[in-house]
């Protein structure tokens, strides 16, 4: 999944309780190809706080990304480093 196809997802995903499911897998595709996801979990955390929350119970099981969604990079860096590797 390259950086375009990921700001595409990250755009249309409402912070909406329905939504954590569509993040779910962008995670798990992000972590499974190698791609930015300190990036990806960052710009959740600022963008879709209520969704990036929803994420932590529903990731717990994951020790990794659980980790990752505790800790975070600077959110303009995030945005920085994903537009531009597109």
């Amino acid at each position: 999944m390259n950086a375009n196809q990921i700001l595409t997802v990250l755009s249309k995903i409402r912070d909406q309780h329905s939504e954590v499911e569509k993040c779910v897998d962008l995670i798990y595709e992000v972590q499974r190809t190698g791609g930015p996801l300190a990036e990806v979990i960052t710009i959740l955390k600022f963008e879709k706080p209520l969704v990036h929350s929803l994420l932590k119970s529903r990731l717990r099981h994951n020790p990794g990304i659980n980790l990752m969604l505790t800790i975070t990079m600077d959110y303009d860096q995030a945005k920085q480093k994903l537009a531009g590797s597109s």
